[in-house]
């Protein structure tokens, strides 16, 4: 059965769906001059730096392990500009979970925050690199942001700021 997913532009969860499992969490790190951080995966599929909870580990907890072993940066100075902007309510044999977007604004340019792969090699799919795109060229890079609600509310975030 193919998964379903429903965009909810919202900066909390929403009550009823408070009792859903969290089972993704992905990062939209948007540098000063507008770059945004990919990371392509072995099977070379590209993504945003993000991935499962561990057990006990909060939101804002997984988000700085998974940009860190991702792209390499270190975002625990920033951890407080961190936010939730929107997550999906997924859908898939019979079951709901949630995946959680967040957005983090970088003081400086992409080239001040050098990319690198901090991950252990043994991950199902693990990354294989890391870089900067320019946010307006982000589809070229994963096709199937170009007519996400979730893109364009990026780009409301950052560029009519």
């Amino acid at each position: 059965m193919k998964a379903t997913r429903t965009w909810c532009n919202n900066k909390r969860i929403n009550p009823d769906h408070l009792n859903l499992e969290i089972r993704q969490i992905y990062i939209w790190l948007i540098s000063k001059d507008n770059k945004v951080a990919i990371v392509t995966k072995s099977n070379g599929d590209s993504q945003f730096p993000g991935g499962h909870p561990e057990k006990e580990e909060s939101h804002r907890e997984t988000a700085q392990r998974e940009v860190n072993e991702e792209t390499g940066l270190d975002i625990s100075s920033y951890i407080s500009e961190l936010s939730q902007f929107g997550y999906y309510l997924v859908e898939e044999d019979g079951v709901q979970y949630l995946q959680l977007r967040f957005l983090l604004k970088l003081p400086g340019n992409g080239q001040t925050f050098p990319l690198s792969v901090n991950e252990n090699s043994d991950e199902e799919r693990p990354v294989e690199s890391a870089m900067w795109v320019d946010l307006l060229n982000l589809p070229n890079y994963i096709l199937w942001t170009k007519d996400l609600v979730e893109y364009k509310d990026v780009m409301d975030l950052v560029l009519n700021k």
